[in-house]
């Protein structure tokens, strides 16, 4: 029998890693090579370039900045920032539980248990970086500094 409503897998809540944000956390366990965020719903398939993004309100500008993905030639954005995929949630750590696969689904890379927080190496994710953070993620292997 098929199931009515597909189960949550993850919910918002404060983050344990950066105080005063929101961070995305498993609702269940996900075994390693596990898919936890399907691509199906990534969209950001339409660049907009520096001059563009010059043009918009800094709020908005503040959420491209920090949830997409960012080339020298612009910013790769959705349709509506105002709803975005649940995986830009997941903040980032220098010994992320999430990695993309081919696909750019966010597969477990390692076994992750309910109520952890969900992370993912954002350095990893941009080829060419044009901003620099400090990184709080407090892991063993932390760089300090990410580069986005």
């Amino acid at each position: 029998m098929k199931e009515l409503y597909s189960p949550a897998k993850y919910e918002l809540r404060p983050s344990k890693i950066i105080p005063g944000e929101v961070g995305l956390f498993s609702l269940r366990n996900f075994k390693k090579g596990e898919v936890v965020i399907d691509s199906s719903s990534w969209d950001e398939g339409k660049l907009m370039t520096w001059q563009e993004f010059e043009n918009i309100d800094s709020g908005t500008k503040r959420q491209l900045i920090f949830f997409c993905y960012k080339t020298e030639e612009g910013v790769y954005v959705p349709k509506d920032i105002n709803k975005i995929n649940i995986g830009y949630f997941s903040n980032h750590s220098c010994d992320p539980n999430l990695i993309p696969n081919e696909k750019d689904d966010y597969v477990a890379n390692k076994n992750i248990s309910a109520g952890e927080e969900l992370t993912i190496d954002v350095q990893a994710l941009m080829k060419k970086p044009i901003f620099e953070f400090d990184c709080k993620c407090g892991s063993s292997v932390c760089r300090k500094k990410v580069k986005i």
